[in-house]
């Protein structure tokens, strides 16, 4: 039968395109029978056009169902000839799910898994996957980049550290050089492929400046989903990569934090909009403020104190301030900005002892005393606002509020006392007192992680 194979193969192959989906998997099933006693060659010439088919008709369920048949009845060839389906499979099953091909894109993943143990598939094949994600970056169809995007993300993720830096770097150019330009559906993939690209990223690289300008660009863009995705993107990789552009984000976003709605405000809008219009845009734009208040708490710069002294004041008493006048999730998203900026606030650094002359001591203490001053009046507006959030009925609110309390706490504790201030007593004294007024009115709620909060705060404070 072997010489006769190939035609077979053929003519099986001819009937994966028929208009009609059952004759379309009988023929899937034929071939399933049909490759245990073909050539080598028959194998990979058939392989070859699978590929080719999926890319002419890719919402053709016939190309899965056919290595789907192979699979269960000679699961050896596809082992056998890994580096010719694992590669297709692999970028399949990343492409845009929607009502049309979901079924179709879950038997891909299926078969993925079946076939595929761990990442060991990755691994094996990734100079074939990488020649794939290549051509699809460059390919013009948006909806084929995109899947790409999708694609690399999840490399850059299951790889991790594994993924070659110079795999890792090429990848980068190929986003880079795609993600300028006009918006199109989809391209937000590509920003997150980008972000995950960035973890374990060598610092020796000069990626970095490209990378945030770039993302930063996309920033920009007036589509309010686009630049949602834009700025978690943005977030995402400042706090990777530990780049000072706190200033720029801080510039290009704030005013986001005062507006009520997507309106411009400068235009007059005659449009009649219907109601469930109307709560499509504002989830929208919850949606956009909730990143917002997530991009300012990632791109607060742990390491550049200058930046830090210019804006610390400033950015706290922005947060409290915009507490009272946004939803319960934007105000969430405040409180865990708050408290990535506590985390990283420089005040709370352990400061250096000074063995120098007499006029440095003085400057020291000047400086240490402005400092004070400063934390002092930080802590008071934050503690503020953790007594209003106190009063509102939302169990996650408090938590985030008592979480905020715990860092303040364990920075005050850990500082190390200057000549200037006694202990951080004033400051710990101020947490204690307002602990001790909102502890009665925390404690009428029965939710676990606020019990447990209040019982880690009532040790630390012991």
């Amino acid at each position: 039968m072997q010489p006769l194979t190939g035609k077979y193969l053929g003519a099986c192959f001819t009937g994966l395109s028929d208009r009609n989906a059952t004759v379309r998997k009988y023929f899937a099933s034929a071939i399933g029978h049909l490759i245990g006693s073909a050539k080598e060659q028959s194998i990979v010439r058939l392989f070859t056009k699978l590929q080719e088919l999926y890319f002419e008709q890719q919402s053709s369920r016939a190309v899965p169902l056919t290595i789907q048949a192979i699979n269960k009845r000679h699961q050896e060839v596809l082992k056998d000839y890994s580096s010719n389906v694992l590669p297709l499979m692999f970028f399949a099953m990343h492409e845009e799910v929607n009502e049309d091909n979901k079924g179709t894109i879950e038997l891909w993943q299926e078969l993925w898994h079946d076939i595929n143990t761990g990442d060991a598939g990755l691994r094996m094949n990734l100079d074939v996957i990488l020649q794939i994600l290549e051509s699809k970056l460059n390919d013009p169809s948006w909806l084929l980049k995109a899947q790409a995007g999708n694609a690399i993300n999840t490399l850059a993720t299951k790889l991790n550290t594994n993924l070659d830096d110079a795999v890792r770097l090429k990848l980068i150019d190929l986003i880079l050089a795609n993600v300028s330009g006009r918006t199109f559906k989809g391209k937000e993939k590509l920003l997150h492929a980008l972000a995950s690209l960035c973890k374990n990223l060598k610092k020796a690289t000069s990626h970095y400046v490209q990378i945030i300008d770039a993302v930063m660009k996309e920033c920009r863009k007036e589509d309010p989903v686009y630049r949602t995705h834009a700025l978690k993107a943005l977030g995402n990789i400042l706090d990777e990569l530990k780049e000072d552009r706190f200033e720029e984000v801080y510039n290009m976003v704030w005013h986001i934090l005062d507006k009520q709605d997507l309106s411009d405000g400068d235009k007059d809008d005659k449009d009649v909009v219907s109601s469930d219009e109307k709560n499509k845009q504002m989830l929208i734009f919850i949606n956009l403020k909730e990143t917002v208040c997530e991009t300012l708490g990632k791109a607060w710069p742990e390491h550049s104190i200058e930046t830090q002294k210019r804006y610390q004041v400033m950015f706290v008493e922005k947060c409290v301030q915009c507490l009272k006048l946004n939803t319960r999730q934007v105000q969430m998203c405040l409180l865990q900005a708050l408290g990535r900026f506590l985390e990283r606030l420089h005040l709370f650094k352990k400061q250096d002892g000074d063995t120098g002359v007499e006029e440095n001591r003085e400057k020291k203490a000047k400086v240490d005393s402005e400092g004070g001053e400063i934390l002092e009046n930080i802590c008071k507006t934050v503690l503020s606002a953790i007594v209003d959030v106190a009063g509102i009925p939302h169990t996650g609110l408090k938590k985030e509020a008592l979480n905020i309390m715990l860092i303040l706490i364990n920075k005050l504790k850990a500082k190390e006392p200057t000549q200037t201030t006694t202990t951080n007593g004033t400051e710990l004294a101020m947490v204690r007192q307002t602990f001790e007024q909102i502890a009665t009115l925390l404690q009428k709620d029965a939710a676990p992680e606020v019990k447990c909060r209040l019982k880690d705060i009532e040790d630390k404070l012991k």
